[in-house]
Parts: C-alpha cells; sequence; structure tokens
C-alpha cells in the first residue's frame, strides 16, 4: 500500500516539475522579467522624483520674496503633475506588454489542446449528447 503510494508521488512529482519548466520554456520570458522591468521603472521615478524636489528645494532657498516662493510653488506642482501623466504612461505600457503576454500564452495553450484533440483525458466527443 505504501510502495503504490509512493509510486503516484514519484509520478505526480515528476509531471509537476516537467510541467512548469515547459511553462517558463514556452512563456518566453523567465518569471522575474517583469520584476526587473518594474523595478527598474519605479527606481527611474524616485530618481525623476528626487531631482525634482532638489530643484525645488533650490528655488525656494533663492527666493527673495513672496512672488518668487508662489512662482516655486506653481513651478513644483507643475512637475508633479507632468511626473504623475508620464508614469500613467508607463503604467499604461507595462499593462499593454503583460496583456500581451497573456494573451500570446493563451493561444499557445489553446493550439496544444487542439493537437492534444481537444480537452485532457479523452476527445470532445465522448462528451456530447447522443440523439
Amino acid at each position: 500500500m505504501a510502495t503504490v503510494f509512493l509510486k503516484k508521488l514519484c509520478v505526480l512529482s515528476a509531471l509537476s516539475m516537467t510541467s512548469v519548466s515547459f511553462a517558463q520554456e514556452e512563456g518566453g520570458k523567465e518569471p522575474g522579467e517583469n520584476l526587473v522591468a518594474r523595478k527598474e521603472m519605479i527606481l527611474k521615478h524616485i530618481d525623476e522624483t528626487i531631482s525634482d524636489l532638489q530643484a525645488s528645494k533650490a528655488c525656494v532657498q533663492s527666493a527673495t520674496s513672496h512672488d518668487a516662493l508662489k512662482a516655486c510653488k506653481n513651478e513644483a506642482k507643475h512637475e508633479s503633475l507632468e511626473r504623475r501623466g508620464d508614469r500613467k504612461s508607463d503604467r499604461s505600457e507595462f499593462k499593454k506588454d503583460k496583456l500581451e503576454d497573456r494573451e500570446k500564452r493563451r493561444a499557445e495553450r489553446e493550439a496544444r489542446r487542439k493537437e492534444r484533440g481537444g480537452r485532457r483525458g479523452g476527445s470532445e466527443s465522448s462528451t456530447a449528447p447522443t440523439e
């Protein structure tokens, strides 16, 4: 009884390992690639924010009147809104790439299913009602 269980366990673990490696090969991208791209984008935005804050700080330090301070504030606000728009476009690009990858994987799965002859475990005609 125990040996049957161990054999089944070994077969299942071997199948799961091969399916994981197959999925990584077929996907085109490694699982960490999206993470790396996302981290690069976030770090780029942080650097932009830091440089804008340093520019705003220099503007405030050099201001000699209330009008100059007001101009610094307006400039900082404008730069912040500009950065926000850039981030939205970056996120939409990232989401678009992710969606394209998902659609590609879905098409590949459908092609593999058609090659196998339908659903797992048999043909589709076995589930069709007879008249």
